[in-house]
Formats: C-alpha cells, sequence, structure tokens
C-alpha cells in the first residue's frame, strides 16, 4: 500500500444515485494548513479519531489540485448498459458505449 502524500496523484469519483452518470476527477494533493477550513469541517465525528482536538499533530488537511476529468452520462436502457459493460469486459481493448463522453482539462 502506497502511503498518501502531499504531490501524490489521486481521484475522486461520483456516481449518481441511479448509476445514470459517472465522474473521475484527477489531480494532486496538497498538504493545505488552514485553521478555518479545520473548522469547517470539524465535528464530534472528527472529534473521535483526534485526541489532541483540532491541534492534533496527526489531523491533516489535504486538497486536491484537479489537472482532469471524465463525465460518462448514460442515456441509454439499463439492458443495453449491461450488455455494453459485459463486452467491454471481454475485451481489454473496447470502451463500453453507453452514452455520452467527455473528458476535461483544468490545467
Amino acid at each position: 500500500m502506497q502511503a498518501l502524500k502531499p504531490g501524490s496523484r489521486a481521484h475522486f469519483c461520483v456516481v449518481g444515485k441511479d448509476h445514470d452518470y459517472h465522474a473521475c476527477l484527477g489531480g494532486t494533493l496538497a498538504e493545505r494548513k488552514d485553521p478555518t477550513k479545520v473548522e469547517e469541517y470539524w465535528s464530534s465525528i472528527v472529534e473521535a479519531w483526534y485526541d489532541g482536538g483540532r491541534d492534533d499533530p496527526k489531523l491533516t488537511m489535504m486538497a486536491l489540485k484537479l489537472d482532469d476529468g471524465k463525465i460518462w452520462a448514460s442515456t441509454g436502457n439499463p439492458l443495453k448498459f449491461g450488455w455494453e459493460i459485459a463486452r467491454a469486459n471481454l475485451n481489454d481493448d473496447r470502451e463500453p458505449d453507453i452514452g455520452v463522453h467527455r473528458r476535461i482539462s483544468f490545467g
């Protein structure tokens, strides 16, 4: 397992409730030492992991600096979606044709 550290490449993915869209965003991680952000996200749930509170030396806020992304929007029916996924899984050189696919550059 690789350690998560500033400068590492990371991805953030979102899937729609009905699986009708998928979005994956990628970029590099940067450490943030902003007490305002710590306060914004602080809760009793977070506090359970940090004995030293908001100033605990183990607490690290990370930001994802986006540089690229992909979006897929599926407009077809569920049977066609399943068929396309199955075909793509049987052929490494084939991507599923499930609707709209776009690449995004944040650079």
